[in-house]
């Protein structure tokens, strides 16, 4: 172990001996000089000194026995501390070496391992007694060998190697990476190689798990469009990724990217807004994201998205700009895109006459348009959740709420009619539909729906019903009236159709006798109960009934003052109607009171008017009922004349009300006398807040409009005005018709504004497709569907040399040969399906004929008549490009055709000139060579001429060499085998030879044992298989061909079949892959069909079919 730097000399015990030698002789020194001169100064006597000095002797032993005694013990008490430290630091030092989480080994030079921690055996999966059986060699792959002797190399120049990376073989067969570097220690006098050895299996993994990301990231900035950037401060060049470069469409080797470059990319309007950006990534600022635009060398123009952020050193001073860039132009086309068809589909929300909602799954409101808002009187806060229920009628809450868990559950479409009950307190009816939303996972993520005001529509439904109801009270009635009856059962049968027709609970009918009304029956509830009520002028309502002969009416009783209270209470009535009943004359006969005992329906004109009818139909019952037989005629007439008028009053005011015009009546006054339901929707208003308002002051905006100024020209002229109008402030188009009258105006306008939209959208589409029909480089007929022709384009008053009146007069029949075949199957399709293509034979004015390719479909004009459009495209030029391509493609493949067998001939003339003319003139040298060789074989033989023997040797074995390769040569310019075996043998053979030369595995099979094929379809196939195996040597980097020759039928088919990288797509294209070309030629000679393709996973398929003739 190496001293500690604060260690001493005499901490050391190897020092101990020379310690006590070096005190013993001062001790002694001082005794022998000093001791005897101060024993004399005491001592004078010879004798005493003599003892003195033996004493003294004894003494000295004594003092130094002691001294050396206590100087021993010290120094063995020093020895025993320090062999105790010396073994605690050993026993230390092991600890370290045992416990330590890296690898450590000491190795003999020769690699036997001699010591190693447990670290170390685990990193090689083994105890550390199983590695001291093992040398360095047994657990380093043999690749690491070269390394380990440079290493080795480095240890002995300069006494230490690495650090360094390889692997270890682990026990289990796996290589285990690791670290390691070391030093050479020496032990008693022999070296040994001390090493630590990291185990970097997880490093390896998360490097490689960084090279995946970087990788992911690389595709995923490419995939996203997102490049990188970064900037050295002080720096010009900009560093940009792939996909950066990409992004600014410009070339890595052809742009470099310095702040100058890059701002020639921004548009000048937008340089300025860049360089402020750019100066606040750099100061440190945060600049946040920037949308700016690029033009691009090419052009083109891009939208793109920029970040920056600014990096600091460790002194905070700023080092580099870095970000990000990214192409949003599809993106932002995209939102753009989005954004109209957000605007039209919330303009088509806003304006719809339906009200529009949307719901979550649990039925609570997320959106509802404008419409929802005005048909509930809900504000949008108010409607949302489930805000939307407190508008439901309780009496239909619960069903309501009932069907849509029903139709949640089911997850179908929702119909319901229910009511509403408005903030004001009006009751309305609708009708609500909803369907279920699909996300793209099409799974239901809540409903869409509408609601439709069925208010009106109820409204009409309830007057039609009382309608009816009454007309059908009024006819009983009238039937009673005509029934000879008594008049007291006459008057309990009216009171009866009273109660009815009001609605009421009670009431009574009283005649007027001796100044008096009576009454002695009273009908509660239908139950008939016997009374004597007796009224006279003034007393109670009967009494003002006397004094008035008018109709009253109270909605409370209890506190009329015309009502007699003892009568009120007794009979339980809250509300009351008397209604007199007079005679022609207006003389009073008697009337009828009606009352409400159950509930507080407050009464209204409309049921004194009903009981006034009753009341006149009563009168005519008592004043005739002696003369019955005439005033049934008369009766009758009245209650036809009065079924008339009602029935139309109803049809006028159902017309009024159902037309899909708006209807206003203004008095002379400007006043509002009528609003119908349609004018009241697209005022925004109802239709009983408008009546007895004055127009110009609920909407002064009118003022001033085209149609103010027609309104006061109508009512100044007397006349009816018909006029279209656009109104700014609410941005539609009218069609009104105002009609003056002497009490004022009658106006019906109609919302033609989708109407003026269409005829716009019309009129700019004529304009456009008429400008695509005069200029278009086709001929284009309008036609009817039996031929005659409507109107023709300039262009096709060229190709038929007619002008377009001459093609309206003639029509098809003077255009079209009628004898062609092929016009009626055209026709025919035309008329089933719509729309047709083909080709047919056309005449010129000039009597010419030509080829069209024609394009016929059928359409409806704006008049409903069926029309077809014809193009018609002149194929003169195209038939005859077309045959001059194919005479020239014939003469172009017999000249191909004409020269490979040319080509074959030369070849077969030179292989056999080289056979008959070459091979003989080699095979003569062979024999003058042979001949002197045997002349020079003698022993005698001396140097030289044992030298000319070896020339001559190494002469004929060049000439064998040279045979071989004739032979080869012959062979490839002219296969014999063909010739002598035929083909399958032809095959076989240079399968066998092209796998000898190319080293490439080669195999041909085959089930043919025989193909009796012409000479030139044998050496074709030939040459097309040679081109295959030479390109599959080549270029495919293949390992391994398969040839297969078939015959199934007529069809002979041949594949060369490859294992290397696969052809492709610009290489089956390309212009100067002449192998390829010839090799189709050759098929095309031979009436073949040759396919070239890549592998379905790897190689090339080359096929070739030949169909042989019977």
């Amino acid at each position: 172990m190496l001293k500690s730097k604060n260690s001493s000399f005499k901490q050391t015990p190897l020092n101990n001996p020379v310690k006590i030698v070096l005190i013993y002789f001062i001790v002694s020194a001082l005794w022998i000089f000093f001791s005897d001169d101060l024993l004399f100064n005491f001592f004078s006597d010879v004798a005493e000194q003599k003892l003195i000095s033996i004493f003294k002797g004894w003494a000295f032993v004594l003092v130094t026995s002691i001294l050396i005694y206590f100087l021993i013990r010290n120094s063995f008490k020093e020895i025993m501390v320090t062999q105790k430290k010396l073994l605690e630091s050993e026993q230390y030092s092991r600890m370290l070496f045992e416990s330590s989480s890296m690898g450590l080994a000491v190795t003999k030079m020769d690699g036997k391992l001699v010591d190693v921690n447990p670290a170390f055996a685990k990193i090689i999966g083994r105890t550390v007694e199983e590695t001291l059986r093992l040398t360095y060699w047994e657990i380093t792959p043999e690749k690491y060998y070269e390394q380990e002797q440079r290493q080795l190399k480095s240890l002995s120049e300069y006494g230490y190697f690495g650090p360094y990376e390889k692997e270890y073989i682990h026990s289990d067969g796996h290589l285990v990476p690791v670290r390691l570097q070391g030093l050479i220690i020496e032990r008693h006098g022999e070296k040994y190689i001390w090493s630590s050895v990291e185990d970097i299996t997880e490093r390896k993994i998360s490097e490689l798990a960084l090279m995946e990301k970087e990788f992911l990231l690389a595709e995923s900035q490419r995939i996203a469009q997102v490049g990188a950037w970064s900037l050295d401060i002080g720096e010009e060049i900009i560093q940009w990724t792939d996909e950066t470069y990409r992004i600014y469409g410009v070339s890595p080797e052809k742009f470099i990217p310095t702040p100058n470059s890059f701002m020639e990319l921004i548009p000048e309007n937008n340089r300025t807004v860049m360089q402020e950006w750019i100066r606040k990534c750099i100061s440190g600022t945060d600049a946040g994201d920037l949308e700016f635009s690029i033009i691009r060398p090419d052009g083109e123009v891009r939208i793109l998205n920029g970040r920056g952020i600014l990096l600091r050193g460790s002194n905070n001073e700023p080092v580099r700009v870095v970000g990000t860039v990214q192409d949003v132009t599809q993106r932002k086309q995209a939102e753009n895109a989005i954004r109209e068809s957000e605007r039209r589909y919330q303009t088509l929300l806003n304006i719809s006459p339906a009200g529009i909602f949307r719901t979550d799954l649990n039925g609570n409101t997320t959106y509802i348009n404008p419409k929802w808002t005005e048909i509930s009187g809900l504000s949008e806060q108010e409607a949302l959740g489930s805000g939307w229920l407190n508008t439901v009628h309780p009496d239909d809450r619960e069903k309501l709420i009932s069907d849509w868990k029903e139709i949640s559950y089911r997850q179908q479409e929702s119909l319901a009619e229910y009511r509403i009950m408005r903030p004001d307190g009006s009751i309305s009816w609708v009708m609500g539909q909803a369907v279920p939303e699909l996300n793209l996972g099409n799974q239901i993520v809540g409903y869409v729906g509408t609601i439709i005001d069925l208010t009106d529509r109820k409204l009409t439904e309830d007057r039609v019903v009382q309608k009816n109801k009454q007309l059908q009270i009024l006819s009983r009635t009238a039937k009673i009236i005509n029934r000879k009856l008594e008049l007291d059962s006459i008057l309990r049968q009216l009171v009866s159709a009273a109660l009815e027709l009001t609605d009421s609970e009670s009431g009574a009918a009283g005649v007027y006798i001796d100044g008096k009304i009576v009454f002695t029956e009273y009908n509660q509830d239908g139950k008939i109960i016997p009374i004597d009520y007796k009224f006279e002028e003034g007393n109670g309502v009967p009494g003002w009934i006397i004094k008035t002969k008018k109709s009253y009416i109270t909605n409370d009783a209890e506190n009329d003052e015309h009502v007699v209270p003892e009568i009120q209470k007794a009979l339980g009535f809250y509300n009351l109607i008397d209604t007199p009943i007079l005679d022609n004359s207006g003389s009073l006969l008697g009337c009828f009171e009606i009352h409400n005992t159950k509930d507080k329906r407050p009464y209204e004109q409309a049921d004194i008017e009903l009981l006034q009818g009753l009341a006149a139909t009563t009168a005519i019952a008592i004043e005739n009922a002696k003369l019955f037989e005439k005033a049934q005629e008369e009766i009758t007439k009245s209650m036809r004349l009065s079924e008339a008028l009602m029935a139309a009053n109803k049809q006028f005011e159902d017309t009024l009300e159902n037309m899909t015009d708006g209807f206003v009546v203004l008095d002379n006054n400007w006043i509002y006398r009528y609003v119908n339901s349609n004018a009241a929707k697209m005022f925004g208003r109802k239709a009983k807040d408008l009546l007895g308002k004055h127009i110009w002051t609920e909407f002064p905006e009118g003022i001033g409009q085209p149609f103010y100024n027609n309104y006061y020209k109508a009512v100044e002229t007397r006349e009816n005005i018909i006029f279209e109008d656009y109104y700014e402030p609410w941005d539609r188009w009218f069609e009104n018709r105002v009609i003056p009258s002497r009490d004022g105006l009658s106006i019906f306008f109609q919302d033609i504004t989708e109407r003026k939209m269409y005829e716009i959208s019309l009129r700019a589409s004529e304009e456009k497709y008429r400008s695509i029909y005069e200029n278009s480089s086709v001929a284009i007929l309008l036609t009817t569907l039996d031929g005659d022709i409507i109107s023709a384009n300039d262009f096709a008053c060229k190709l038929f040399q007619r002008t377009e009146d001459e093609i309206c007069r003639i029509g098809r029949a003077g255009l079209v040969d009628l004898d062609d075949e092929r016009l009626q199957p055209i026709l025919e399709e035309r008329k089933t399906t719509g729309g047709v293509k083909g080709f047919l034979k056309f005449f010129r004015k000039d009597g010419s004929t030509f080829e069209g390719e024609i394009s016929s479909k059928v359409f409806t004009d704006g008049s409903g008549n069926k029309r077809t459009s014809m193009i018609i495209r002149d194929l003169t030029e195209q038939r005859l490009a077309e045959a001059r391509l194919i005479e020239s493609t014939e003469q172009m493949r017999s000249l191909a055709g004409h020269l490979q067998t040319v080509r074959e001939e030369e070849r077969a003339t030179i292989a056999r000139e080289m056979h008959d003319e070459l091979g003989q003139i080699l095979t003569s040298l062979k024999m003058n060579i042979t001949f002197a060789k045997r002349e020079l074989e003698y022993p005698e033989l001396n140097e030289k001429t044992k030298k000319l023997f070896d020339e001559l040797s190494s002469m004929n074995n060049t000439i064998d060499k040279a045979v071989i390769q004739v032979r080869k040569l012959i062979t490839e310019l002219r296969p014999e085998l063909i010739d002598k075996l035929g083909l399958i043998a032809a095959l076989e053979w240079y399968s066998e030879e092209f796998q000898k030369t190319s080293k490439i595995n080669c195999a041909f099979i085959t089930d043919l044992e025989e193909l009796a094929l012409d000479h030139d379809t044998d050496l074709a196939i030939f040459r097309i298989v040679q081109e295959a195996l030479t390109n599959a040597a080549k270029h495919s980097k293949a390992d391994s061909v398969e040839i297969y020759l078939k015959k199934r039928g007529r069809t002979v088919a041949v594949e060369v079949i490859d294992n290397g990288r696969g052809i492709r797509e610009e290489e089956l294209k390309g212009r100067k892959s002449f192998g390829l070309i010839g090799m189709r030629e050759r098929a095309t000679l031979i009436n073949g069909r040759l396919d070239i393709s890549p592998g379905q996973d790897w190689g090339t398929i080359v096929k070739l079919e030949i169909e042989l003739e019977k």
